[in-house]
């Protein structure tokens, strides 16, 4: 599995507690920055979806969808984060910026 680890640099995204609270918190701001994949069930999500929460050992994060289905995740019926637009790269480094989780 190639899952980001959030915080070793790659693909820019924070650390990892940052990434877990905004899926605890269904942070919306984070749709289209990246999504999250369960380990246990092969399907990615969006930050904000209404789903069930994994536990925090199942939960992979990737920087798109496209990494996600690269890493053989299928996405969620629910919140179909393979669709929508894409989020201007200068947000999601604000974002990070900006988090206070």
């Amino acid at each position: 599995m190639r899952g980001v680890l959030a915080g070793d640099g790659r693909a820019g995204l924070p650390a990892r507690d940052v990434l877990w609270q905004a899926v605890l918190h269904r942070d919306a701001r984070f749709d289209g920055v990246l999504v999250y994949g369960v380990t246990t069930t092969g399907i990615y999500c969006r930050p904000s979806c209404a789903s069930r929460k994994p536990r925090p050992g199942n939960a992979v994060f990737f920087a798109g969808p496209t990494d996600a289905e690269a890493d053989g995740f299928r996405a969620c019926t629910r919140c179909q984060p393979n669709t929508g637009t894409g989020v201007d790269p200068d947000l999601s480094k604000n974002l990070w910026i900006s988090s206070e989780y």
